[in-house]
């Protein structure tokens, strides 16, 4: 993941995870360490298998 991907990922999946509808309690997606955030994207059961799925299309082109 890009550290332009992570940011972009926690800039939508951290307001849901802070109200608990996603991701693992406690994920760090406020802070701005992309390599954390990536780490902790996989840990985003249903955001991470869509993600893979995505990336098919734009990296295999």
């Amino acid at each position: 993941m890009s550290d332009e991907g992570a940011i972009l990922f926690a800039r939508y999946a951290h307001p849901p995870n802070a109200l608990g509808y996603c991701g693992p309690p406690g994920a760090p997606l406020h802070r701005s360490d992309p390599a954390e955030i990536a780490r902790q994207a996989r840990t985003f059961e249903g955001a991470w298998s869509y993600l893979e799925y995505i990336s098919q299309f734009i990296w295999h082109k």
